[in-house]
């Protein structure tokens, strides 16, 4: 699934309601990609640190730092 597909997806889960099955679905989802950006032993999240190249990225990195925003 590409990426656009995918955030199409997820707005139409979101439109049609979000039934309680969506919920749970998408709940798992957002808690699997906190899971992934975690913070190391240095403060660093491993996963944006491997895709930016080796260029350390502090703890919490942008994509938490969106799912924080987006929850207050």
């Amino acid at each position: 699934m590409t990426h656009d597909e995918l955030l199409a997806k997820i707005n139409d889960e979101i439109d049609n309601g979000l039934g309680l099955m969506a919920v749970a679905i998408l709940g798992d989802a957002l808690r699997a990609v906190v899971e992934l950006h975690k913070p190391n032993m240095r403060g660093d999240c491993d996963v944006c640190t491997w895709v930016s190249g080796g260029g350390f990225v502090v703890y919490p990195c942008p994509t938490i730092r969106a799912i924080e925003n987006t929850l207050l």
